[in-house]
């Protein structure tokens, strides 16, 4: 078995750093320029913050289901079922193409664009 010269181990290395050094840290990835909001902000500029809180919702959907498990092969999930899970990323209504964190704190994009590295909330919690 061949082995590789220790000067091309330390090259690729040392590249593999490089990649993982320009990798930018944000609060959110956008498709198109830059990101509309800073990194600490609270809310989206469309929501009320002081809007009312209670009362009931009722939502309506045409057809059937078989499972409430939204992650299933075969059979029909409720409509609307996965709407009780966060996901890591909430899109902005406001800005095309605009993903900030929700239960990702942080997201890492490579300079090559081909990998993500997501920074889970503390508070995040699998149940």
């Amino acid at each position: 078995m061949r082995r590789a010269p220790a000067f091309l181990v330390a090259l690729f290395a040392s590249i593999g750093l490089l990649a993982a050094a320009s990798a930018a840290t944000t609060p959110g990835m956008s498709l198109f320029g830059d990101l509309k909001y800073p990194p600490d902000f609270k809310h989206f500029d469309y929501v009320n913050p002081a809007a009312p809180k209670g009362g009931t919702m009722r939502l309506s959907s045409i057809g059937t289901f078989d499972t409430l498990n939204p992650f299933v092969v075969k059979g029909v999930p409720a409509a609307g079922i996965g709407g009780i899970f966060d996901t890591l990323t909430a899109r902005s209504e406001d800005e095309p193409g605009s993903e900030y964190g929700l239960v990702a704190e942080t997201i890492e994009l490579a300079a090559d664009k081909l990998s993500v590295l997501y920074t889970i909330r503390k508070e995040a919690r699998v149940s």
